[in-house]
């Protein structure tokens, strides 16, 4: 009996701790702001349903790439942590996955209070640890877009993502300012694929 009195006591002491480093707000939490992504940002990520966008190496063979539903929401983060003030961030993520040769570039954009991130990493199929983060872009509009003469074909309005690591596996990416998404990946050992001309994404439901 003195046994089972004794856990009693330690288990209320030990809530009783617990509860009392537990912020609680009365008067429920406070809202501050909401950084929303334009609908031009939003644009830039635009798979909206699972998509075939097809493309060709520098053999002419024809490189298949899939993406899956973007995934749009709202995060929050407090002021700090003691208090009840919060804020929120609308963030885009998505993924472009290369099957068949083995990786996926992931798409990230985050709106913050001052600026836009627009962030994109290479990641091995299999092995989410090994990333390649390349060169952020922030402070972004159609007309920072820019022309890219790339083996005899000009390549209009995009935005260049360069690897900081010269011992990459890519060495830069152009990417559609008009919404039309990869346009170009440069691989670091001088092979590469590029978006196919004349042909339509396919919208795909099968995965």
């Amino acid at each position: 009996m003195k046994v089972k009195v004794l856990c009693l006591c330690i288990l209320i002491s030990f809530c009783s701790l617990f509860l009392g480093c537990v912020q609680v707000c009365p008067d429920g939490q406070l809202l501050l702001e909401t950084y929303r992504l334009t609908e031009y940002e939003k644009s830039l990520i635009p798979f909206k349903a699972f998509t075939e966008i097809p493309y060709e190496n520098e053999l002419g063979e024809l490189v298949v790439a899939n993406t899956q539903p973007r995934d749009l929401e709202l995060m929050s983060n407090q002021t700090i942590p003691e208090n009840c003030e919060y804020f929120e961030y609308e963030t885009i993520e998505n993924f472009v996955n290369f099957i068949d040769l083995g990786f996926s570039i992931e798409l990230n954009m985050v709106k913050f209070e001052t600026f836009t991130s627009f962030t994109m990493a290479y990641v091995e199929s299999g092995n989410t640890s090994a990333r390649e983060k390349l060169q952020e872009l922030s402070d972004f509009s159609e007309n920072d877009s820019e022309t890219v003469n790339f083996m005899g074909t000009e390549i209009r309005g995009v935005f260049v993502f360069s690897n900081p690591d010269s011992n990459g596996n890519i060495a830069f990416v152009c990417y559609s300012s008009i919404g039309r998404g990869i346009e170009l990946i440069q691989f670091s050992d001088g092979h590469y694929i590029i978006r196919k001309k004349n042909f339509e994404i396919r919208k795909n439901r099968r995965y």
